[in-house]
């Protein structure tokens, strides 16, 4: 395959960049941080995604979402056999 470096092999670092964090506990804490930020926004994701199926209804009945589903009900107004 490739070539490896020996024990006496010799390379040049162009640059090295190096990072410091402060430490074991402020580390944890930072993941921490992170985990909780990334779970409110799944949670943020979740009541998104859910739907109050009962509220939906009602847009739809009283026309706030545009749709033909319940158009026969303004066909049907002041009918005598109307029993909707």
């Amino acid at each position: 395959g490739g070539t490896t470096l020996s024990a006496k092999s010799y390379f040049e670092i162009q640059s090295m960049e190096v990072w410091g964090v402060g430490g074991k506990d402020i580390v944890q804490a930072a993941l921490d941080g992170r985990r909780k930020a990334r779970e409110l926004r799944e949670e943020g994701i979740r009541r998104a995604r859910k739907v109050d199926k009962a509220q939906f209804l009602d847009d739809f009945r009283s026309g706030a979402i545009d749709s033909k589903a319940f158009a026969y009900k303004q066909q049907i107004d002041g009918r005598a056999d109307q029993d909707v």
